[in-house]
């Protein structure tokens, strides 16, 4: 489809689940660590930051296929931050390394 948005939505909401993991599932029975706690509360604080940003932007839509990407990319693929990236060839480079 070309629409890479599912790939953003996922991006805000996973890495908060996965910060919480350690803390939750603890392995060897010990209390959790309290900087394992500090990182995920910090996870969580950039994880809703992000996820209202993209909301906001209308990244969040019904049906969740119809959410726009995030609108940082178009300004990357144009090459507005780095013009060399407005080329096919090094977008697909940066594509293939980057992402």
């Amino acid at each position: 489809t070309g629409n890479y948005s599912q790939v953003d939505k996922l991006w805000s909401i996973l890495p908060v689940l996965y910060a919480w993991i350690p803390v939750v599932v603890n392995g060897d029975g010990s209390d959790f660590d309290e900087r394992t706690l500090l990182m995920a509360v910090l996870a969580s604080i950039w994880g809703i930051r992000l996820t209202y940003n993209f909301c906001r932007r209308g990244g969040y839509q019904w049906p969740p296929w119809n959410g726009d990407e995030d609108y940082r990319w178009s300004y990357i693929q144009r090459g507005d931050f780095l013009p060399i990236l407005a080329k096919p060839v090094a977008w697909a480079v940066f594509n293939l390394l980057f992402i």
